[in-house]
């Protein structure tokens, strides 16, 4: 059994991989830069200045006190539902964050905002600065975490809260902080985070450490 959910797990990967890459190519050569401009217009300022307000709602530290009420709530009320989506968010974005950084870290992408022409292919390797960490969105990594656990949890609720998803990673192309590729590869790294917590979950039995409740 656990040789077959390994299988699995190594083939949802590699297609993930395989998939986002095509999508990422297809975004880095066709369309960021023209996208990139368009966006840019002055008549679409204040479209960008709204854009602006709902963006960091896909900050990790905002998502880190959902974890923690969710974790109290679980406490006092031990629903399990509040325990397995606060754990598996934590996993999802400890394990995501891996790739994420080492991706900005190698590649290096100059923000649009920041770069001459919205340069789409000026990278710098291993550059550290703020500036060189548009590759790939963060906010997209952590927000495709929260989104499909969110969904996997709460299944009602699930096209609610994928539209929600899309609308806030689009909103890190309409601000200008990243290119339409960051954010594929955004995605990309946040899906890898959630495949391989739902693993660990499984593989280890964690949701016997959650307790029914009690009415």
């Amino acid at each position: 059994m656990i040789a077959l959910r390994e299988r699995t797990l190594l083939r949802q990967i590699a297609a993930s991989l395989l998939i986002f890459m095509i999508l990422g190519a297809v975004a880095l050569f066709f369309i960021d830069q023209p996208l990139a401009i368009w966006l840019s217009r002055d008549e679409l300022i204040n479209f960008q200045l709204r854009s602006r307000d709902i963006t960091n709602i896909a900050l990790a530290e905002v998502w880190i006190g959902v974890v923690i009420l969710s974790l109290i709530a679980y406490r006092f009320t031990r629903i399990r539902s509040f325990f397995t989506w606060a754990v598996q968010v934590t996993m999802a974005l400890i394990i995501s964050a891996i790739p994420l950084h080492l991706i900005k870290w190698v590649a290096g992408r100059k923000r649009p905002h920041l770069s001459n022409g919205f340069d789409h292919l000026d990278f710098s390797w291993f550059n550290q600065h703020w500036h060189y960490q548009s590759m790939p969105s963060g906010h997209t990594q952590v927000i495709m975490v929260v989104a499909l656990i969110s969904a996997s949890v709460y299944p009602r609720a699930k096209y609610l809260i994928f539209i929600s998803a899309i609308i806030l990673a689009a909103t890190r192309v309409t601000t200008l902080q990243h290119y339409l590729s960051d954010v594929v590869v955004g995605a990309w790294t946040g899906y890898l985070g959630v495949l391989l917590a739902r693993y660990f979950w499984l593989r280890f039995d964690l949701n016997k450490y959650s307790a029914p409740a009690k009415f």
